[in-house]
């Protein structure tokens, strides 16, 4: 499946019944859906080809940690973390065979349903 990632989301069921992320019912027609705030895209630096390999990717906030691997989309790989949950984040790819990566105070905002997804693209060098 191709996604289109102009405004990059992972969309996933929510148990949450009755509108935005378990707020009260408003005039927005929010979906029960859980949002990505963060997606990482990852890119050899010198080709600019997407990254094949799997890797891990970690997003750190304060005392909030969570690690992921990744998954492939467009023949690379993609990471996609801190679903619904706004912040300023400390991000770090490692991937095998490159040297690590990583990218301070990236924000995640509350948007009006949702949280409101950052793409970033992690160029990484052997």
């Amino acid at each position: 499946m191709r996604l289109g990632f102009r405004l990059p989301v992972l969309a996933l069921l929510s148990a949450v019944a009755g509108g935005c992320s378990g707020k009260a019912p408003t005039s927005l027609n929010c979906l029960d859906i859980g949002v990505s705030g963060i997606v990482i895209r990852v890119y050899e630096a010198t080709t600019g080809a997407p990254v094949t390999v799997n890797g891990t990717a970690v997003a750190v906030d304060g005392a909030y940690r969570e690690e992921t691997s990744g998954y492939p989309y467009a023949g690379g790989v993609s990471y996609s973390m801190a679903l619904e949950r706004p912040g300023r984040y400390t991000l770090t790819v490692t991937v095998p065979g490159y040297r690590v990566w990583s990218q301070n105070n990236v924000d995640v905002r509350q948007g009006a349903c949702h949280v409101e997804t950052v793409a970033v693209d992690a160029h990484l060098q052997r």
